[in-house]
């Protein structure tokens, strides 16, 4: 792993809008779609209304996994797969990481007070294990565990 496989994955994962997102509440699995925001920790933050099946799920058994794949459909295969821990993104960071959400996705821009108003709350995803899958790169797939 070189530093700019690494780069190349942070830049991937900056690029790309959404994740499909995969939760149990132990019994029973779902898959979701969400947009998506990254961190330079490889943390991955999403939105969502604390109604949905998937956060019902997450609030039961906060383990999770997700899969993200290049949006432009290039000859060249480029994608992510991953599992971590979920968690309810607290007070103290909220403010800072709306801004970057805000930033990216302008269209969809958010305040604490939205969130509490439309029953919706951020969640940060903690990753464990993460496979790149990258066929412009001399090693085409790059595992990372954490």
């Amino acid at each position: 792993m070189t530093g700019s496989d690494c780069r190349s994955l942070q830049d991937f994962l900056d690029d790309q809008l959404l994740m499909s997102l995969a939760t149990s509440d132990k019994f029973s699995l779902w898959c979701a779609t969400v947009y998506y925001l990254s961190d330079n920790d490889l943390n991955l933050y999403f939105i969502s209304g604390n109604h949905t099946d998937h956060v019902k799920n997450i609030l039961k058994n906060h383990k999770v996994a997700f899969s993200i794949t290049d949006k432009n459909h290039s000859e060249d295969v480029l994608s992510v797969q991953a599992r971590g821990f979920c968690e309810r993104v607290g007070e103290s960071r909220l403010s800072k990481t709306l801004e970057k959400w805000n930033t990216k996705f302008p269209e969809k821009k958010f305040c604490i007070k939205d969130l509490n108003n439309n029953g919706a709350s951020m969640y940060k995803i903690i990753l464990t294990r993460l496979k790149y899958l990258n066929t412009k790169l001399p090693e085409k797939v790059i595992e990372f565990y954490f």
